[in-house]
């Protein structure tokens, strides 16, 4: 990624998805450097921020949009990923 690409995005992971499928965490993990993890207590979730080139690039001052991921995953294969953004 070129230096004045600005590919970022926010997402979020539970907590229980974690501990149920961390193969699926680690293939979104696999796509997206994160630069802000914070874990949000009241939602049991975790609140990623970071950058990959599954993002819309943005100009410089726009906001950070929010992202969702699916991962399904197979058997005896590598987990697909799709990502989309939320729109508001």
């Amino acid at each position: 990624m070129k230096e004045q690409e600005r590919h970022y995005g926010r997402f979020a992971i539970s907590r229980v998805f974690l501990e149920v499928s961390p193969e699926a965490v680690q293939r979104i993990y696999k796509e997206v450097i994160p630069t802000k993890v914070e874990f949000i207590f009241c939602t049991d979730t975790f609140e990623v921020t970071g950058t990959s080139k599954l993002f819309d690039q943005l100009k410089e001052g726009e906001q950070i949009p929010e992202y969702k991921f699916r991962v399904n995953t197979f058997r005896d294969k590598e987990a697909e990923l799709a990502v989309s953004k939320v729109e508001c």
